[in-house]
């Protein structure tokens, strides 16, 4: 009697079903990574806006000295020192970029950071001279920046740790199918 072989490389299939679930697991991290690194950038760039003493106007009443039409911007759309976060991913990268800072009106907060000098509308009578006075930075992204070099590896880790503990659950909250 002959004998018949069966021509299935069980290991194979296993591979490939391993390699499903691992990049199943592999976008789950990836997705809850990705968010928890954008929340604990805004809040540290804010806490470290704050620890500079830069302090949004409603804090300091200079708020209350507008207009009514500027009051009602500021309600409308937030401080311009509020921050955010934002996860966006880029088809020309095929990458997801995390960007976390200040609101779409930060331009006096990145002023603030770097430092400026009279603005040229503030000379006296075209006398040359500022009538304003000139601010030094500030400098709380880059004290942002040395914080987060050293809490975002631990944050990745912890991160990944929680999602290979229960995979499942990761899977499910990103409607990640198997």
């Amino acid at each position: 009697m002959a004998k018949m072989k069966m021509g299935m490389d069980i290991a194979a299939i296993m591979q490939q079903a391993l390699k499903s679930v691992e990049n199943d697991v592999q976008l789950a991290i990836h997705k809850e990574v990705s968010h928890k690194v954008g929340v604990h950038t805004a809040t540290t760039i804010h806490a470290q806006m704050r620890a500079k003493g830069i302090r949004p106007a409603k804090l300091t009443g200079t708020h209350d000295k507008r207009s009514a039409s500027q009051k009602a911007k500021a309600n409308k759309y937030g401080s311009m020192l509020d921050t955010y976060y934002k996860v966006w991913r880029s088809k020309d990268m095929n990458r997801d970029i995390v960007f976390a800072g200040q609101t779409l009106a930060d331009y006096k907060a990145r002023f603030r950071n770097d430092g400026w000098k009279n603005h040229h509308y503030w000379e006296k009578s075209g006398q040359g001279s500022g009538s304003g006075n000139d601010v030094g930075g500030e400098h709380y992204i880059e004290a942002a920046q040395k914080i987060l070099a050293q809490d975002v590896p631990r944050l990745v880790q912890s991160t990944m740790q929680r999602v290979l503990a229960n995979p499942k659950q990761f899977k499910a909250k990103y409607k990640i199918s198997t």
